[in-house]
């Protein structure tokens, strides 16, 4: 079992060869992750305390960009499974701070919302890999769920911000998907573009939240 942790994995179209220094786009742009993350702490601080989960998740956000800079460097199975954990860990906690923050929930239907969310991205997960496809579908219910909150907050500017993250976040699954496929005529492949697409949609989700439950709910109105 550890042996097999401990092998090398290649998944991206930039490493051709092994070592530290292979994919040296991938690697500087995910540790953009880390910067955006202590960039946003001291300019969302204000915000702690009408949203507790924004330092965790500004803290995952974190650890996210370490454990890619260590996929992209390492490119051992292991570092890759971290990596994937810390984001499947985000994905959880944002679902459930949108759970609690724009809809109101109480904390074991956010927590359920979360872990919906997390069935679904393994069912899409799974249909992909039944039929070998090398697509990011696992993360479409995720793009779905920021869809339709771009269009609860719409004409508001959580909804402003909501509706960036959507765009930006399409724009990264694509670009996601054509790495392997642009390989042989761009041979550093468009990974890299994928971390930085998703730096703005983060960016982005973590301004729509803070803003969500801040204003007049959408279809109410003042009495």
């Amino acid at each position: 079992m550890l042996s097999h942790l401990l092998q090398p994995i290649d998944v991206v179209c930039e490493r051709t060869a092994a070592g530290l220094g292979a994919e040296p786009l991938n690697a500087l742009t995910a540790l953009a992750y880390t910067v955006l993350a202590l960039w946003l702490w001291p300019r969302l601080r204000p915000h702690f305390t009408t949203l507790p989960e924004l330092p965790w998740l500004l803290g995952c956000l974190g650890l996210i960009g370490a454990g890619s800079f260590a996929a992209h460097t390492l490119s051992l199975q292991i570092t890759h499974a971290i990596n994937g954990f810390l984001t499947v860990a985000f994905i959880a906690l944002y679902v459930w701070a949108v759970g609690r923050r724009a809809w109101g929930w109480a904390p074991l239907a956010a927590a359920g919302g979360a872990l919906v969310m997390l069935l679904l991205m393994t069912g899409a997960g799974w249909l992909a890999g039944s039929y070998h496809a090398q697509t990011q579908l696992p993360y479409v219910p995720l793009w779905l769920l920021l869809l339709a909150l771009a269009w609860q907050w719409r004409g508001h500017v959580a909804g402003r911000w909501q509706a960036t993250a959507v765009v930006c976040f399409a724009v990264g699954i694509l670009l996601h998907n054509l790495d392997l496929r642009l390989c042989p005529v761009w041979p550093y492949g468009t990974h890299f573009l994928w971390h930085l697409t998703n730096d703005i949609t983060l960016t982005c989700l973590l301004l729509a939240l803070t803003h969500q439950g801040t204003q007049r709910r959408p279809g109410k109105h003042r009495r």
